[in-house]
């Protein structure tokens, strides 16, 4: 129980450092772009300040994919298998972030498309699953009022299916990318002595 407590610990902790390296990375990428926005938005009167924001909208979209999206993408992906490093090899906060990245460097563009796909099953899913929950309920002649209700029930249910493939999902890419990358997982491999 010990154990588990301080593993939890450590995960609140890296996913605390986690979400404050991402955020100051994208604080430092997107300043200069805000910065000259402001400026060029200041320099004109306050009357036109609308229409320069609707006639930029296109632009400002494009920069916050840019500045934004693309980086903060980058680092949850070469980050993302913290948890299981912590859970499954026992590793401290740094060394799992590190081995996390090392993992991922190389194999970036697999394991985005792979945890990118499980990530869109849900909201992809989730319509039509409400759907089919509101047939079933119509069908049995049940009538809930509440929408906050009826959510919460068709979300519990998809949660227990989508939580441990998800979590299964990223074990399997963690034992892929140790393969691929020759790492041994400390908590289950032993030294075999030479003959």
């Amino acid at each position: 129980m010990l154990i588990g407590i301080r593993k939890i610990i450590l995960i609140l902790i890296a996913i605390l450092i986690t979400y404050l390296v991402i955020g100051t990375v994208i604080i430092l990428f997107s300043t200069p772009f805000i910065t000259a926005m402001y400026h060029y938005v200041s320099n004109h009167h306050e009357i036109v300040y609308s229409k320069i924001l609707i006639a930029n909208i296109p632009l400002l979209i494009l920069i916050d994919i840019i500045v934004i999206s693309i980086p903060y993408l980058f680092l949850a992906v070469l980050l993302i298998l913290y948890i299981p490093l912590i859970v499954v090899d026992n590793l401290g906060i740094g060394s799992a972030f590190h081995r996390s990245w090392s993992l991922v460097w190389g194999n970036w563009w697999r394991t985005a498309i792979i945890l990118g796909i499980a990530n869109l099953i849900v909201p992809l899913l989730f319509p039509w699953l409400e759907l089919q929950f509101a047939h079933f309920l119509t069908f049995c002649h049940i009538i809930i009022t509440n929408t906050w209700f009826y959510h919460g029930i068709v979300q519990g249910v998809v949660s227990l299916f989508y939580v441990p493939f998800y979590c299964s999902l990223l074990l399997v890419q963690l034992h892929d990318l140790k393969i691929r990358n020759g790492y041994k997982s400390q908590a289950t491999v032993e030294e075999i002595p030479s003959p």
